[in-house]
């Protein structure tokens, strides 16, 4: 007895002849159907596999890293601010706030200074002391935004303009007399820690004046809106790209010479990606939870200024200058520029081709530097 695909074949003994030929027909007609079946089986595998139709799945291979810019809709599911690139909860790109901080050693550490977005230093007094003003372009998508940010200091007018140019709130504790001038003709949307608006600001207990000073995100933000301060950014649109870390840049120290005890300098990890930032050779740390300040990137913006009334610095953060970018463990020389029709107008950063730089996410220190400064990075003076 045969087996074809498990169906029993009888043998034809004992059959009579009418019968025998009537089987013998059937099995005939049966093998030739199977047969035929095994054949369009086969040719309709082989045009499966050689000519595939469009309904059938196709694998999409995935993205390969690149250079060109990521659209802020498609960064994460999280907003990304067009001003800094920062992580937000909210979507509608609020405008960021700008806070005048002290650098003076007796502040130090202080509070905030690890979690804003953009950071501007710059010389108050000429070869001396530098002075912070601490940009958060929207509030955080952690807990950052409950932290304490002061000390808080009182305005120099060439800050104005640097807050102008990233759309900011500007929050200060007064000013001298140059920059109380501008703010007196409204030329930015301020909170005053003089007449402290709807309890912006507070003093801690325990800090002598003038450092005691302190604000909030929340606070401040709460205050611009009570103040009917327009809410909406309205400034540039940078452009972000993903990281590119430069391994063999790891552990290079980038060095910014202000002089005495403000001299800065940055050590690279390009596991992190970061700039770990020190000043008079401690490390730069946050006094709310001990956090290292880090940089993404770091700008060092070229210029000049001088002394006026013998009191007052007088940066020139109008114009252009020369630009040093460090980022992803490499530096890009170019140039800066802020034009002189209006206040508003924003900081552009460009590379030595003439293109717009595009930043990596993360913080941003702008280094505002008298031509001529010294400025190491990897052991070469540049």
């Amino acid at each position: 007895m045969k087996k074809i695909r498990g169906i029993k074949i009888q043998g034809l003994k004992g059959f009579t002849k009418q019968r025998k030929v009537v089987v013998l027909v059937g099995g005939c007609i049966a093998l030739v159907l199977v047969a035929m079946g095994i054949y369009f089986l086969f040719d309709s595998t082989q045009k499966d596999v050689s000519q595939p139709t469009k309904q059938q799945p196709t694998v999409v291979e995935p993205p390969q890293p690149s250079s060109e810019s990521v659209e802020f809709s498609t960064v994460s599911e999280i907003p990304v601010h067009p001003a800094s690139g920062a992580l937000c909860k909210n979507s509608d790109n609020p405008r960021p706030i700008a806070f005048m901080l002290a650098a003076d050693s007796v502040a130090r550490p202080l509070s905030g200074i690890a979690y804003a977005d953009i950071v501007v230093e710059m010389p108050v007094i000429k070869g001396g002391i530098t002075r912070f003003m601490a940009i958060f372009s929207c509030e955080p998508h952690d807990e950052s935004i409950a932290l304490d940010i002061g000390s808080i200091r009182s305005s120099r007018h060439d800050f104005i303009p640097v807050a102008a140019s990233f759309d900011a709130i500007y929050a200060h504790w007064g000013g001298s007399k140059y920059a109380l001038q501008q703010i007196n003709r409204r030329v930015i949307d301020n909170l005053n820690g003089l007449t402290n608006p709807h309890n912006t600001y507070f003093r801690k207990q325990g800090i002598l004046a003038p450092h005691n000073g302190f604000s909030s995100y929340e606070r401040a933000q709460r205050a611009g809106n009570e103040l009917g301060y327009r809410s909406q950014y309205q400034g540039h649109e940078y452009t972000f790209v993903t990281d590119s870390p430069r391994d063999e840049a790891d552990g290079s120290t980038l060095r910014i010479g202000y002089g005495r005890s403000y001299d800065v300098f940055y050590t690279y990890s390009s596991e992190t990606n970061t700039y770990t930032r020190h000043r008079n050779n401690k490390p730069e740390i946050d006094a709310r939870d001990r956090r290292s300040v880090e940089a993404k990137k770091v700008a060092v913006l070229f210029t000049t200024s001088r002394m006026i009334d013998n009191e007052y610095n007088d940066v020139d953060v109008e114009g252009q200058g020369t630009l040093l970018l460090f980022q992803n463990g490499d530096v890009i020389e170019g140039s800066w520029q802020k034009a002189e029709t209006s206040l508003n107008s924003s900081i552009l950063f460009f590379d030595g081709d003439g293109e717009e730089i595009r930043f990596v996410t993360g913080a941003l220190w702008i280094q505002y530097v008298d031509v001529g400064t010294a400025i190491e990075w990897e052991g070469v003076q540049l």
